[in-house]
Parts: structure tokens; sequence; C-alpha cells
């Protein structure tokens, strides 16, 4: 009976880790700094506000919904402008240190990034793409360009999949070039979670290994 309870346990961890986002505050919701007037904040290299990330490269912005540049979220309230408030120094943007991998798993990432296509800073029409924003775990990179033409505030999802070499691993979401003149990378929702997990052959030795401690008890107790 104890042995099925903890088999029953077990499965649910299983299913736990393959549900789990392990990207930290990935829609930024989590920013113990203090928004201006406009609805933004600018963090750069030494800022630790924005929990679980590091700004790396040049400075980029946080912003919040309502905001005074008609810009809104993906996800929640928080999102990123990887442009900042420079609009210059690509690449830059931030990283965090991914835990909790298990080796030879394979993970998907993905992220949003947005653009505005109509009125936006000053009233004009300069918070359109295309953009680029590229995104590195390990040795896996890439580079995602994000250009609909649809009116209004658009997030577009993309991403990767990735195969874990270590039980961390190290995420790296960079801005790479905007138009000349326009002042947008949005980011929000960052997110890595599992796609599948080693061969079925290492949970049944583990199973193998749970029956014959189960019978180990069995056996003391009878003596």
């Amino acid at each position: 009976m104890k042995s099925s309870a903890l088999l029953g346990i077990l499965a649910l961890g299983f299913a736990a880790n393959a549900s789990a986002n392990l990207v930290t505050n990935g829609s930024f919701e989590t920013f113990a700094g203090t928004f201006g007037g406009d609805g933004g904040a600018q963090l750069i290299s030494t800022s630790t506000t924005l929990t679980g990330w590091s700004i790396e490269g040049g400075e980029i912005a946080v912003l919040k919904t309502p905001n005074s540049y008609n810009l809104s979220a993906s996800d929640g309230v928080n999102f990123l402008d990887l442009a900042g408030y420079s609009n210059t120094g690509f690449p830059k943007g931030l990283s965090q240190t991914l835990s909790g991998l298990t080796v030879g798993s394979t993970y998907a990432f993905s992220m949003d990034i947005g653009i505005r296509n109509g009125p936006c800073v000053g009233g004009g029409n300069n918070c359109n793409g295309p953009v680029q924003a590229s995104a590195k775990i390990g040795t896996t990179s890439q580079t995602f360009t994000e250009n609909s033409s649809t009116t209004g505030n658009v997030w577009g999802t993309f991403g990767f999949n990735f195969l874990a070499t270590s039980p961390t691993m190290k995420l790296t979401i960079d801005g790479i070039s905007l138009p000349a003149g326009h002042q947008f990378i949005g980011l929000d929702n960052a997110s890595v979670n599992v796609v599948s997990v080693p061969e079925a052959e290492t949970y049944a030795l583990l199973l193998v290994g749970l029956g014959v401690l189960g019978l180990v008890v069995r056996f003391r107790k009878r003596a």
C-alpha cells in the first residue's frame, strides 16, 4: 500500500516538473523599482530591481500597463522594451541562469516579441516593425523578426527546442535591431517547459529499485 502511495507521489512529481515554467519572473511582474510618470523605468547593467534577471549590454526599460506610449503587455501588467530609452547600443538585453533542468531532456523555450502599428511615442507611428530579438540557451541560439502589419499592439510568439546538457544553463535574450526612428522592441512571457524526458528505461530502473525497497521493508517487519 505504501509503495503504491509512493509511486503516486512520484508520478505527481513528474507531472509537476513537466508543466512548470523554469523561467523566474518570465512575465516581469515582479519589479521592485519605481515607475516614472510615463509608466516606465530604466534598467541598466547594475540594476537589481527586476527579480530573477541581470541586465546585459546597454540600458533597457520596463513598462507597465497603462503607460504614456499606448503600449500594452502580452501577459499580465508589466513588459520590457529592449530598445530602452536610448534606442541605441544593440545588442542589449537580459539574462538569467535556469536551474532544475534534467540532463538529457528536451525543453521548449518561447517568448513574445511586441510592436505597435499605430500612434505610439509622441503620437507618431514609430513603434512598428520590423524588429529583431535573439535568444540563447547553452549552444542553441536563434534570431527572430516581428513584422506584423496588424493594427494596434501586436505580440508574436517565437522560440526553439533545446537539449539540457547541465542542470543549470544560462538564458540570454537580446534586442538586436530596429528601424531608424522606431522606438520599441517589446518582450514578455518568456518560458521554458519540458518537452520530453530521458528514456523510459531510466524510470523503469527507478521503479525496480522502489520495488526492492518495499520487499526489504516487508521482510524486516516479518523478522
